[in-house]
């Protein structure tokens, strides 16, 4: 619409004939300004008219993803295994080295240490066993802020 409209103001009315006809154009019948509103209110009522057939159409007609009324039922098949607690340890492993080095830091209103994130991260994974290795590959040092 907006193309259209842009086209038909871009022809100048002083090169039409006598019978409102631009030559070497696609024919029209415009003879004025007043006339594009016509046009505009024409559009918009045939807009009106094809949105009001596709809604009538649209809720007559089935949808064709749902099966017959009486058709047979399709099996069900699952694929899927159960999550192991194994499984579940890993997931909440993860999940805990993921958020405890965030939650330390918003805690501490600092940036953690590197020794700090490793004793949390291990920990998460091995549990007090990650605690002791941490301190043999990071030993805790006092940390002190600037007054």
């Amino acid at each position: 619409m907006r193309r259209l409209r842009d086209r038909i103001s871009r022809i100048p009315f002083e090169t039409m004939n006598h019978s409102g006809m631009v030559p070497d154009q696609w024919p029209c019948k415009i003879q004025g300004p007043r006339d594009f509103g016509r046009l505009r209110g024409i559009m918009r009522v045939v807009k009106c008219a094809m949105l009001a057939c596709a809604i009538v159409v649209g809720s007559l007609m089935p949808a064709s993803g749902q099966p017959a009324p009486n058709g047979p039922v399709p099996p069900v098949v699952t694929r899927t295994q159960p999550v192991t607690p194994f499984g579940w340890y890993v997931i909440g492993s993860i999940g805990c080295a993921a958020v405890s080095p965030m939650i330390g830091t918003v805690i501490l209103g600092r940036e953690l240490t590197i020794g700090e994130v490793y004793h949390t991260t291990l920990g998460c994974m091995l549990g007090p066993v990650g605690w002791l290795l941490a301190d043999a590959l990071f030993p805790p040092a006092v940390t002190g802020t600037n007054t």
